[in-house]
């Protein structure tokens, strides 16, 4: 989930970006791309899961890049 907020609680705008894969797999690319509708200071980002009750979850390199 990314939060583009314009200062302190003022929520601006929420982006989500889901996997649909379930079950085992190999590593895969999960890519996200968002542009901001207004005027921003801060972006925050939640990397987990949802509804998923046991697992493992691995993360590797995530990245913010401004286009």
């Amino acid at each position: 989930m990314f939060d583009f907020d314009a200062g302190g609680s003022v929520r601006v705008q929420t982006e989500n970006c889901s996997f649909p894969n379930r079950g085992t797999f190999n590593w895969q690319l999960l890519d996200c791309s968002f542009t901001a509708s207004a005027a921003h200071t801060e972006v925050r980002v939640k990397v987990g899961w949802r509804g998923i009750g046991s697992g493992l979850l691995g993360i590797d390199d995530v990245r913010l890049v401004p286009q």
